[in-house]
């Protein structure tokens, strides 16, 4: 897993990607959750640039 969180312009911003697993395969895929506290244009920013499937 790795977890991001934002300071300064970007505070208020987390993002969690969590690999998917294949025990034949390894890593197959990532997921990416962005939090944003309270600023929407930042949520579709987050999703646009972790372009990773959707974790909700």
């Amino acid at each position: 897993m790795v977890s991001l969180t934002g300071q300064e312009s970007l505070n208020g911003l987390s993002v969690v990607m969590t690999p998917g697993w294949d025990n034949a395969n390894g890593v197959t895929g990532w997921t990416r959750n962005c939090n944003i506290q309270s600023d929407s244009a930042l949520q579709q920013a987050c999703e646009d640039v972790f372009r990773f499937d959707d974790a909700n």
